[in-house]
């Protein structure tokens, strides 16, 4: 039985609970406290993060390896385009989603100034490429590149009052709207948060600091 460590309003442990609800796959959930971490999870996990994916005695953390691990053991043949450079062009705006835009993302979070010019240019050569990429994949829009974009784009679409990286999505009409298919996925619906509480958590949070 697998067991995943995981925190509701995480939208990294959002994938894994959104890929194991489109698989169908039964699991034991185990919530983290974010504020006070689970003595259970820092035995186990070097990190302490979540997601954390326990199969058995198979441990393994890291969002997208996690997903990766549990699309290749339970054949998921529809994760990814068929077609091999296609399907690497998929893994490859994954990888920058998480190593360039969500950085920004998370950076400028009630500080509008992050998003200078320079940071601005960046990611919108980013976003540019990763809209040409879903133009390329058509009828291949495969689900796993879906689900890993979709949780934090229904994030960043709710707190546009904190962050000006949604607007530059919006730039990208193609890209935007396969956002916008991706967070509406029956998958990742059944497992969101609470939009009403998410965002009252990030209101409450600036308010604190300002």
């Amino acid at each position: 039985m697998i067991t995943l460590f995981s925190s509701t309003g995480c939208p990294y442990a959002h994938r894994t609970r959104a890929l194991l609800e489109h698989l169908g796959q039964d699991y034991v959930s185990r919530e983290v406290d974010l504020d006070n971490r689970d003595p259970e999870l820092l035995k186990l996990s070097p990190t302490g993060k979540v997601p954390f994916l326990l199969d058995g005695e198979y441990k393994l953390f890291e969002s997208a390896l996690i997903n990766d691990y549990l699309t290749e053991k339970h054949g998921f043949d529809a994760a990814y385009a068929g077609d091999l450079e296609l399907r690497m062009q998929q893994k490859l705006i994954m990888r920058q989603w998480d190593s360039a835009v969500l950085p920004a993302f998370y950076r400028s979070l009630g500080n509008p100034e992050y998003l200078d010019a320079e940071v601005t240019d960046a990611i919108r050569r980013e976003l540019t490429y990763m809209a040409e990429v879903v133009e390329r994949s058509g009828d291949e829009n495969a689900a796993l590149p879906s689900l890993h974009f979709g949780t934090h784009w229904a994030r960043i679409d709710w707190l546009r009052e904190f962050s000006g990286l949604a607007s530059l999505v919006d730039e990208q009409p193609i890209l935007r709207e396969w956002l916008d298919r991706a967070a509406r996925l029956p998958a990742l619906q059944k497992t969101l948060p609470d939009r009403e509480e998410t965002i009252a958590r990030y209101r409450r949070r600036f308010a604190a600091s300002s």
